[in-house]
This record gives structure tokens, sequence and C-alpha cells, in this order.
């Protein structure tokens, strides 16, 4: 068995070895070189991809951290913005009542300035 295994290796090696230095399209190219570009490509990618990734995670954070001052933020603008809106609601009541109240008089010095003509 072990005599089939070690001849299974150096019949894998010397394939391989021969696959090797096989041309590609590029006739001063070898399979190696193309296969050495393949790996050195997929060592940048995930290098770049696990940068990224981290990036990612310390933007996260970040935004986790932000939120609740976000969050307390608008509530504190809703806040605000519902008392101002209750302000100018009293106020423009007011000023309605007001502007009637005006208007009556005027109808009733109309109707006496009527009465003298």
């Amino acid at each position: 068995m072990f005599k089939s295994f070690g001849l299974g290796f150096i019949l894998g090696a010397g394939v391989g070895l021969a696959a090797a230095f096989l041309p590609t399209d590029d006739e001063k190219r070898c399979l190696k070189d193309d296969v050495k570009d393949y790996v050195d490509g997929t060592v940048n990618d995930s290098t770049t991809f696990s940068n990224n990734l981290t990036t990612f995670q310390d933007n996260l954070n970040n935004f986790s951290q932000q939120t609740p001052i976000a969050t307390e933020t608008l509530s504190s603008l809703q806040n605000r913005t519902e008392k101002f809106q209750n302000i100018v609601n009293k106020k423009t009541d007011e000023l309605k009542d007001k502007i009637s109240n005006l208007n009556e008089k005027l109808i009733s010095l109309n109707a006496d300035l009527k009465e003298r003509n």
C-alpha cells in the first residue's frame, strides 16, 4: 500500500511539474505564472475584503453609538415642535376671537351709521 502511495505521489508530482511549464495563450508565460497571478489576486482581494469588513464593522459600531443621541435629539425636537404648535394654535384662536369681535363691532357701527343717515 505504501508502495502504491509513493508511486502515485511521484507520478502526481511529475504531472504537476510538467503542467506548470505548459505554455499558455501568451507564449512568454507558463501556466505557473498564471496560477501565481491568480493566487496573488485572490490574496489581494481577500485582504481588501478584510479591510473593508473591518471598516464596515467600525462604521456600524459608530452608528450604533450615535443612534441613541439622534433618537434623543429627534424626540426633543418633536416635543419643542408640539409646544410651539400649541402656542401658535392658542394665539391663532385668540386672533380669530378678536377678529370676530372686531367684525361684530364694525357691523354694529355700520348699522348705527345707516340709522343716522
